[in-house]
């Protein structure tokens, strides 16, 4: 059986002049993130087609921008949506700023990028006192009682 070719989706572009709390700014032509997920998705540049992402599932990347390391065009990955959490322990929070890469970001398939904004939302949406991070289902991982 051949391996399947991997689906390819547009990062979109801003729907205005914007800029990003968290941008990745490429100083190479290579993608920007590549994954391990075995006939995945490939991300491209909205502008001009160039692969930003390859190799990674749906729902990785939320609320952080990448320079197109071939146009110098702003893509934006879209926000975390409501009520979803970020998986515990499995979370890359990119900090406010513009990070220089040199080399191509090699991520686990069930590691998930995330910008501060992301999780300032999960904050206010939990309150004070909840918890930002937990697993997809919803329900905290806890040790069994004895």
């Amino acid at each position: 059986m051949e391996p399947r070719s991997p689906e390819r989706r547009q990062v979109p572009l801003p729907e205005a002049e914007t800029e990003t709390a968290a941008t990745l700014v490429p100083v190479h032509l290579e993608p920007v993130l590549r994954g391990e997920a075995d006939g995945g998705i490939d991300y491209v540049c909205g502008n001009c087609g160039t692969t930003i992402a390859e190799q990674v599932n749906a729902n990785q990347f939320y609320e952080f921008g990448v320079i197109c390391g071939h146009c110098k065009t702003l893509v934006c990955f879209g926000n975390l949506p409501e009520g979803r959490p970020l998986p515990s322990g499995k979370t890359v929070v990119l900090n406010d700023g513009k990070f220089l890469l040199s080399a191509t970001v090699n991520s686990g398939h069930d590691v998930v990028m995330a910008g501060e904004d992301a999780v300032r939302q999960r904050v206010r949406e939990k309150g004070n006192g909840g918890r930002a991070f937990g697993s997809p289902q919803g329900r905290a991982h806890r040790k069994p009682q004895e």
